[in-house]
């Protein structure tokens, strides 16, 4: 054996790897435990369902189900009325048909569009009008079937052309088939029935239910075998084998969101087609719930899914790079600042987003980084400082961002461009996609800035921005720090230099 001692340095990197192990393994038993009780959820949600459908059950029972559930396993958590009946929800939003045209709207969404995004969307809110209006059916459909009859009420009878077909409530559903038969049940009155030929049957009320029949067999109606496995109703429901039935659960979007995000979701009665985008959005993103909720509240997929935005991207780049980046960019951005007054200028408003660069982050989307605020650069003998420059790691590309105060002016676009022209030459990598503008003004003439973008050969495009100051306190912890942002930036950069 070796007596050399381990260099530090390659014993740093041997315990970071295995503590990177470790974070990652971690990590991924989160995951797995949250994919098992969203699974666990969504079968009890369907039990409920099920058993309240077969017996007739009301909604009250739910609070019957939390007292039981409570007395029996009275450590266990999770299960008040309250999260029993959101359970209900989650299983009836999100049967397995709704999932397995999830699962195929991922494959159509593997490189995203705007125009994408709103055929699926479009699909899947017509599936579920579809699933709602079957559901309403097979309602009335089970209320038709099932004939209740309280012990002192009146004797219901239903005849059909010779056939007398009577039924108490407490009796199991009796229905004889024959040419001639008459059926009576047991009655509170004394019930007289005739048939075609003048025969009368006299039943006293205390007599057992009489049937005769002449010449075919009588046909006895069981109400449903209960099931009393959750996993054999869940098979008995869907028709699928149990093993299917919970892959198809884990791989699709539902369940890679956590609980309280769900109950977000469910509260704001989106259209299937808005909360899958939102569970996509909040996966990719790394969304809190508490983020979920501002960028529902904020419209997001309304601003990210403008059908008109203003650019010139179809002209300036090739197909795949414009698609993405319409559909990254926005239209208004709500810029989150703090303590800015009402009647900020550039700078001002400039300050507020770098030392709030995580929410500002946030706000821009899907894969942005933060890389410099008033970069420096020098052409000829002046000096010349851009407001803001991002890197969106799915474009491969520097996005250059210039804030302007006031309404949109047609020399905008001139000056941005400059700075395009600039970032491309100087900072621009081998390996970089072209470099993207992006200017925010505060409102805009669209047909202006459609007239101002015409002739430019660098991708540009205009947004409004609209200044907010509602985001809640709770949201800062739910964000990695300045300090954390920098650091990984820091590293990042250095990386890319190494290349």
């Amino acid at each position: 054996m070796s007596n050399k001692t381990t260099p530090r340095v390659e014993f740093n990197d041997f315990i970071h790897a295995i503590g990177s192990e470790i974070e990652q393994a971690q990590v991924k038993t989160v995951s797995a435990a949250n994919v098992q009780m969203l699974l666990h959820y969504w079968k009890v949600g369907n039990f409920i369902l099920h058993s309240q459908q077969q017996l007739g059950w009301g909604s009250k029972v739910v609070d019957n189900i939390s007292n039981a559930i409570r007395e029996k396993y009275p450590q266990k958590k999770g299960y008040s009325p309250r999260n029993l009946k959101y359970m209900c929800k989650f299983a009836a939003l999100y049967p397995l048909e709704v999932l397995n045209q999830m699962l195929v709207a991922n494959k159509e969404l593997e490189t995203p569009t705007v125009r994408k995004v709103l055929d699926v969307a479009k699909a899947l809110n017509a599936l579920e009008i579809a699933q709602q209006s079957a559901a309403q059916l097979q309602a009335i459909d089970t209320k038709e079937d099932i004939i209740t009859q309280e012990p002192l009420a009146q004797l219901q009878v239903s005849d059909t052309k010779e056939n007398i077909i009577v039924q108490e409530a407490p009796a199991q559903l009796q229905a004889i088939d024959t040419k001639e038969d008459i059926i009576v049940q047991e009655a509170p009155a004394q019930l007289q029935t005739s048939d075609t030929e003048g025969n009368i049957i006299v039943q006293e009320p205390p007599a057992q239910l009489q049937l005769t029949h002449t010449e075919n067999n009588i046909i006895t109606q069981e109400p449903p075998a209960q099931l009393y496995k959750v996993s054999d109703v869940l098979v008995e429901i869907m028709q699928e084998p149990l093993a299917q039935i919970e892959s198809t659960f884990a791989k699709s979007p539902i369940a890679h969101i956590n609980w309280a995000s769900h109950m977000i979701l469910m509260n704001k009665s989106l259209p299937l087609g808005i909360r899958y985008w939102y569970m996509r959005e909040a996966v990719e993103c790394g969304w809190s719930s508490n983020v979920l909720d501002i960028q529902i509240d904020s419209g997001l997929f309304q601003r990210q899914m403008k059908a008109r935005k203003i650019n010139n991207f179809t002209k300036t780049l090739p197909d795949a790079q414009s698609d993405l980046a319409n559909y990254l960019f926005k239209d208004p951005y709500l810029l989150d600042t703090m303590d800015i007054k009402d009647k900020a200028d550039e700078r001002d408003i400039e300050k507020q987003l770098v030392e709030h660069v995580s929410k500002y982050l946030v706000e821009m989307g899907t894969g942005f980084a933060f890389v410099a605020r008033q970069k420096h650069f020098q052409v000829g003998d002046k000096d010349y400082y851009t407001d803001l420059i991002l890197y969106n790691i799915k474009l491969h590309a520097y996005v250059v961002v210039e804030l302007k105060a006031t309404p949109f002016q047609p020399e905008y676009m001139g000056q941005l461009n400059f700075y395009l022209n600039v970032v491309n030459d100087q900072l621009k990598g081998e390996h970089d996609n072209k470099t993207i503008g992006l200017l925010l003004c505060r409102g805009k003439d669209e047909l202006t800035a459609q007239y101002a973008l015409e002739g430019y050969s660098q991708p540009m495009g205009v947004s409004d921005y609209q200044l907010s100051k509602a985001i809640p306190e709770e949201l800062k912890s739910a964000l990695p720090s300045i300090e954390e942002v920098e650091q990984e930036l820091s590293q990042m950069l250095e990386q890319k230099t190494k290349l």
